[in-house]
């Protein structure tokens, strides 16, 4: 791709002993981290409907952004990810309605879930039991007991094993994750770069990594309590560019190229956007022969750089007391 990117392949800029630093409740998060590959290798599915014309997945926060992600890959039928209480006014029979909420009492998806009922839509209920497992329509329970964000694979996995997109690649996928389990320590490389230095990370996704790059930039937010920013090629050329050229601060943010292509206009594109701006792009590349399998490699990275930024700020990854705070004062 050029000499512009600083491509971290068992790079190691300083040595941290993350083990220190290691208190008991991010121990146990890690554990959560390691726990992916194991998901995936989860059966979990449904049995489609025979007729639909078009698929809407309702779901919030880290159990939505499984939706996300099988909407990038599927594309046998008009798929829409619906984030919110409202449903799209044309949800009908002919709709299949995926609802995920990993506690099953998201209340954004509950309303959803319930609109979508009234318009006769084909439902399938994603969830760890709840509310939502008590609604109308066929029920998929996974198991529960750690955050959702770290549920994705007990979450993902019923609709890439439905629509026939997991079995194939199964086992590549457990061993894909598996490596960045035995060595992450180029993972370790940036984020000491990122919280040494006090720097926001810009993720600049590739097609294909769209919903990776929000992944990363959501675990950026929970995990490391660090405001992230997503941005994709090729639109951010159209916009973007110019603020990476004349922002105030634009020094401290930390951008970092995710996923591949074989385009070689988009590959032009990075080149010339990290010239023209100054901005040296650094680049996790991924791993995996489909799309599927560099895909959840890449967001496996995103789990362990985003944890591993959290220790260095000396901040526990699971907390999230702030959302709690929030529903709860919702509920009065």
């Amino acid at each position: 791709m050029g000499n512009e990117y600083q491509i971290y392949k068992n790079l190691i800029l300083r040595e941290i002993d993350f083990n220190y630093i290691l208190p008991l409740c991010c121990m146990d998060f890690l554990e959560q981290i390691r726990n992916l590959k194991d998901q995936f290798r989860t059966g979990s599915k449904f049995t489609l409907p025979d007729e639909f014309k078009n698929v809407v997945i309702s779901g919030m926060g880290g159990s939505g952004i499984a939706g996300r992600i099988f909407q990038e890959l599927y594309h046998g039928k008009p798929t829409v990810v619906n984030e919110g209480y409202e449903i799209p006014e044309w949800v009908d029979a002919s709709t299949l309605f995926i609802a995920i909420s990993y506690s099953g009492n998201t209340e954004e998806t509950i309303s959803a879930t319930t609109m979508a009922h009234s318009a006769g839509a084909n439902i399938v209920k994603i969830s760890s039991g709840g509310k939502l497992s008590k609604l109308p329509g066929l029920q998929v329970t996974v198991p529960g007991g750690v955050q959702p964000r770290s549920a994705l694979g007990y979450l993902l996995s019923p609709l890439l094993n439905s629509f026939g997109m997991l079995s194939p690649v199964r086992d590549r996928v457990y061993r894909l994750i598996g490596s960045i389990d035995e060595d992450s320590s180029f993972l370790k490389s940036i984020a000491s770069e990122i919280a040494s230095n006090q720097l926001i990370p810009l993720i600049l996704a590739l097609p294909g990594f769209t919903s990776t790059g929000i992944r990363w930039k959501t675990q950026f937010n929970e995990n490391a309590k660090l405001m992230a920013f997503s941005l994709n090629f090729p639109e951010l050329d159209h916009n973007d560019i110019m603020a990476f050229e004349k922002s105030y601060m634009r020094e401290r943010f930390f951008p970092i190229v995710i996923g591949d292509t074989t385009n070689e206009q988009i590959n032009k594109r990075v080149r010339i956007t990290s010239k023209l701006t100054g901005l040296r792009f650094s680049a996790v590349r991924p791993r995996g022969e489909s799309l599927l399998e560099k895909v959840l490699y890449t967001i496996h990275c995103g789990d362990y750089l985003s944890y591993y930024t959290s220790l260095l700020r000396k901040l526990d990854p699971e907390d999230v007391g702030i959302i709690e705070k929030l529903k709860s004062e919702l509920a009065t």
